[in-house]
């Protein structure tokens, strides 16, 4: 599975999501995050950060303690991270650079030390 983190931020909620016996509100930026991230020729497994933290309070199954030590095990069991900030717009590749610089540069500065 791939552990996926939305941008989280005030949200209508404009679509819900089936959980267990249970239905969340997620905001716009959910819905089009999956449509942008959808795989068309394979199934994608995603473990949703928001329906996870939604699913534990519908439920009460887990203190607001545990569940960032259940996410922080989820995120490390994923097999890769995904961060969605929103769709792009005329500044998203400048920025993209920018950071992947600022990594580079640090990665750099920390494997001198």
């Amino acid at each position: 599975f791939e552990a996926l983190s939305y941008v989280w931020g005030p949200q209508l909620l404009s679509s819900n999501v089936r959980c267990g016996n249970g239905i969340i509100g997620v905001g716009e930026n959910l819905p089009a995050c999956l449509k942008e991230l959808r795989n068309r020729d394979s199934v994608r497994t995603l473990c949703i950060d928001r329906v996870a933290t939604e699913y534990c309070k519908m439920t009460k199954r887990r203190r607001p303690s545990r569940f960032s030590l259940l996410m922080a095990d989820i995120y490390t069991a994923a097999s890769q991270v995904v961060v969605w900030l929103g769709p792009a717009d005329s500044g998203t590749s400048a920025a993209v650079v920018e950071l992947i610089n600022d990594v580079a540069n640090q990665a750099l500065s920390y494997s001198q030390q």
